[in-house]
């Protein structure tokens, strides 16, 4: 049997990623949708938090889906000459976003708990800023 392209080993692992990714999106509804129906007094800006985590997390599968769309059949077929990488390029930002978020979101927490302790929240959030930007 002949190797596989580049390209062809990179589509299939983009398929296997497909598979985990599209279950624990569907994990990540159901814990939203028990979220809202468990914890109705939280204040209006935890719940907007989650709701945009939630929005980011959909952005992601839906731009990961179109970019394994057009790895799939449009390059395949001919009718895009299009780089692997570019059509997968967009379905990253979310997923920095997204850590980011979360990473905020600890360190707001430990500025409560740490009685606002400014050394610690900075060791939090400046490996997420540094992440973002990479």
């Amino acid at each position: 049997m002949a190797p596989l392209s580049p390209f062809q080993d990179s589509t299939v692992m983009f398929i296997i990623g497909g598979i985990y990714s599209l279950p624990l999106y569907g994990i990540a509804i159901t814990q939203t949708a028990f979220y809202f129906r468990s914890f109705r007094r939280d204040p209006l800006h935890m719940k907007v938090a989650v709701a945009l985590m939630l929005v980011v997390e959909s952005l992601h599968t839906v731009c990961f889906l179109a970019g394994l769309y057009i790895a799939l059949f449009v390059i395949r077929f001919g009718y895009l000459t299009l780089k692997i990488n570019d059509a997968f390029l967009i379905a990253d930002f979310p997923i920095y976003l997204l850590t980011s978020m979360v990473q905020i979101a600890y360190a707001r927490r430990l500025w409560y708990l740490s009685g606002k302790n400014r050394v610690l929240i900075t060791l939090v959030i400046f490996p997420s800023v540094i992440s973002f930007g990479a």
